[in-house]
C-alpha cells in the first residue's frame, strides 16, 4: 500500500524536476522538446533513487505524473486553432466575426511551426518546394492510421 509519505515525496521530486524543465527552457534554446522533457523528468528521477526514502512506490506516483505531462505537453507547447480563436475573441473588446477569424488563422504559424517540429523530429524531410515522409515519419503515420482504423475511425483527421 502507499502511504501518504510516498505520495508526497513523488509529488516534491515530480515537482524539483518540473521546475528544472522549466529553467532549462527558459534558458537554453531546446531542440528536440519531447525527448528532452524525457529526459529532464525521467532521469532525473533514477537520481532520486539513490535517496532511501524514494521507495518504488514514491518513482511510481512520480512517473505517473511525468508521463502525464509528456503526453499532455505538444498541446501546451503548440498554437492549436482552438486555442488562437479563443485568445484572439479574447483580446477583442466586442469580439470576432467570422471573417476577421479566419484572418488570424491564415496569418498565424500554426502550419509553419508544426512543419518545423516535423523537420526538427525527423519526421520530415524537406526536399525543393516538397515536404516527404522519413522512414521514421512512415511507420509512425502508420501507426497512427492503424490505430485510427481499430477504433472505428476515418482516415485523416486528428
Amino acid at each position: 500500500m502507499i502511504s501518504l509519505q510516498h505520495w508526497w515525496f513523488g509529488i516534491l521530486s515530480y515537482s524539483a524536476c518540473h521546475l528544472l524543465h522549466i529553467f532549462l527552457w527558459r534558458s537554453l534554446t531546446i531542440k528536440h522538446d519531447v525527448r528532452a522533457i524525457f529526459l529532464c523528468l525521467f532521469f532525473s528521477a533514477f537520481v532520486f533513487l539513490l535517496f532511501p526514502a524514494f521507495s518504488l512506490c514514491a518513482f511510481l506516483v512520480h512517473a505517473i505524473l511525468a508521463a502525464t505531462y509528456i503526453a499532455l505537453y505538444p498541446t501546451f507547447q503548440a498554437s492549436s486553432p482552438s486555442i488562437v480563436i479563443m485568445s484572439s475573441i479574447h483580446a477583442s473588446a466586442a469580439g470576432l466575426n467570422a471573417k476577421e477569424i479566419l484572418m488570424v488563422l491564415g496569418h498565424g504559424n500554426l502550419m509553419s511551426d508544426r512543419f518545423r517540429d516535423l523537420v526538427i523530429a525527423k519526421l520530415l524531410t524537406k526536399n525543393g518546394e516538397h515536404y516527404a515522409l522519413t522512414a521514421r515519419g512512415k511507420r509512425l503515420a502508420d501507426l497512427f492510421i492503424f490505430y485510427r482504423q481499430f477504433l472505428g475511425l476515418p482516415r485523416g483527421g486528428g
